[in-house]
């Protein structure tokens, strides 16, 4: 079945994906975060972050199972350090038809694990970056193993 021509509706999905995508890229590349060692983005990456995210629940109110905006949102929601929500976004991505490759099967245990290593730490990632930025004032550098500021 060939689509509407006047339906403008894909066209606009497309825009908006193709926009998300560049927006995801972007916020990637500013973030310097490692693939598997995340840590809070830095600051330059979140409004790019945002806007894709933005643009990806447009697309997700549109089309509820699109599978490209579902993957690229599991990204932005890791990226961002919402694991709960990539795994969610995940598992969507999954019945919306994305194959579970041994990658995509792996990716969701890293997933979980991160969620679950969030859940005992009892930090929320905003007290976690306002720890480091208290440490760094003091002095604290990422080699430094003294329990001075400990009995502080």
């Amino acid at each position: 079945m060939n689509p509407d021509p006047f339906d403008m509706t894909h066209l606009d999905i497309e825009e908006k994906l193709a926009a998300a995508r560049e927006s995801l890229s972007l916020g990637i590349k500013l973030s310097n975060q490692g693939s598997y060692a995340r840590r809070a983005p830095d600051q330059l990456s979140l409004p790019h972050f945002n806007e894709a995210s933005r643009l990806l629940n447009e697309v997700l109110k549109k089309s509820s199972n699109n599978l490209e905006a579902l993957i690229m949102i599991s990204h932005v929601s890791e990226c961002i350090l919402d694991f709960d929500s990539a795994a969610i976004y995940q598992c969507k991505a999954f019945e919306a038809g994305e194959p579970k490759s041994k990658r995509s099967l792996k990716r969701l245990a890293l997933l979980r694990a991160s969620t679950n290593a969030w859940h005992d730490l009892s930090l929320t990632p905003e007290s976690l970056s306002q720890l480091g930025r208290y440490l760094e004032e003091k002095g604290v550098g990422p080699d430094d193993r003294t329990l001075r500021l400990t009995r502080e």
